[in-house]
């Protein structure tokens, strides 16, 4: 697409600086990329590479194209299935975890939404293992029955209404901790124990005398 608003210059008051409307764009495709992993996109900002997807299908893939091939020991398979509401994707170990919510991408059948609801129960689902003002990575696929949700509540389609919002969230906070408890394992500092040589001069001081 070539000069779209070519004539329209509408609204050019509102437009930030390139870079921030670069890294705008590239945050979209981003989780346009996660929405759809079926669809291989490759994308280039500056006549460099971004992201390039390779469309399997695969969910992980799709992740590890977007946020690279190091996250990989760092992400928790996600898989829920009540028959009602059905979960799949990851959440990301504490140790990923960011001080925003950037890192959550959280889908509804098919759809990129934001719910302030379902972003606090996946806080929940960590209980105490991320720190106050943190928020934990995740990608979270969400299907349940189109008479269940209402999708109609904003222009952007982004907001949703669920018909039993708390039994969703219930829902969320299981398959979260649930995929955290199965995978995830935590980092233990290694005790460091003390060397003979300290060990000797520690017993002269408790035998001299005061």
């Amino acid at each position: 697409v070539r000069n779209l608003f070519y004539n329209v210059p509408a609204r050019l008051k509102f437009v930030k600086s390139a870079r921030a409307e670069s890294a705008a764009i590239g945050d979209y495709v981003a989780r346009l990329m996660l929405s759809a992993p079926q669809i291989s996109v490759h994308y280039v900002s500056g006549g460099k590479t971004v992201y390039r997807s390779a469309g399997n299908g695969s969910e992980k893939d799709a992740l590890l194209s977007v946020y690279g091939i190091g996250v990989e020991r760092q992400i928790c398979p996600v898989a829920f299935d009540d028959g009602y509401l059905k979960i799949t994707g990851f959440v990301g170990v504490p140790e990923l975890s960011r001080a925003n919510r950037s890192g959550q991408t959280i889908l509804l059948n098919g759809r990129i939404i934001r719910s302030p609801a379902l972003s606090n129960a996946l806080s929940r689902s960590f209980d105490t293992r991320v720190l106050i003002g943190r928020f934990p990575f995740a990608v979270l696929y969400l299907s349940i029955a189109f008479a269940e949700v209402d999708v109609n509540v904003h222009p952007s389609k982004l907001e949703v209404r669920f018909t039993d919002e708390q039994r969703v969230t219930r829902s969320v906070v299981v398959a979260c901790s649930e995929a955290l408890i199965r995978s995830y394992v935590p980092t233990v500092e290694p005790v460091m124990e003390p060397s003979s040589q300290e060990s000797a001069e520690s017993d002269t001081q408790a035998e001299s005398p005061r």
